[in-house]
C-alpha cells in the first residue's frame, strides 16, 4: 500500500509540474496522504491484537448480484458451518481454506473474545488462502 502511494505521489506531482496544473499535483497528494492513513490504521490494528481470524473451508458460494455481495458458507476447523456476507471483489475457490481477517472497535457485552460479526462491531480486513 505504502508503494501505490509513493506512486500516486511521484506520478501525480511529476505530470502535475510538467502540465503546470496545481489541482493535478493536490490530488495526488490526497490520494497519497488517504493511502497512507489506511496503511498506518492497519498498522496499528496489528499492533493492538484487536483482530480475530476465522480459518475454514469455503464450502459454497452464492452471488447475490442485486446487492453486490456474496454470501460464503466457511467449514470451521470443528465442523462448525458460518455464513459471512462479502463484497463481490474478491472471487473465492469453492473447497480451498481461507483465513479471514476481522477487527473489532469495542469488546462484547457479555466480555467474550470470540469474534461475533452479529453485533455489528466488527469489520472484515481482508482474507487469504492458505494450506490445508
Amino acid at each position: 500500500m505504502a508503494l501505490i502511494a509513493i506512486l500516486f505521489l511521484s506520478i501525480g506531482v511529476f505530470t502535475g509540474c510538467h502540465t503546470h496544473s496545481a489541482g493535478l499535483a493536490l490530488w495526488s497528494v490526497v490520494l497519497a496522504v488517504l493511502v497512507l492513513g489506511r496503511c498506518a490504521a492497519l498498522i496499528y490494528t496489528v499492533k493492538k491484537h484487536g483482530y480475530g481470524t476465522l480459518e475454514g473451508k469455503i464450502e459454497k458460494v452464492h452471488d447475490i448480484p442485486a446487492v453486490g455481495v456474496c454470501m460464503v458458507t466457511l467449514v470451521l476447523r470443528d465442523g462448525q458451518k458460518t455464513k459471512l456476507l462479502l463484497g463481490t471483489q474478491r472471487r473465492f475457490r469453492t473447497g480451498a481454506m481461507y483465513r479471514f481477517y476481522f477487527s473489532w472497535k469495542e469488546e462484547r457485552a457479555d466480555g467474550g473474545s470470540r469474534l461475533d460479526a452479529g453485533t455489528g462491531n466488527s469489520i472484515y480486513l481482508g482474507c487469504e488462502e492458505c494450506g490445508n
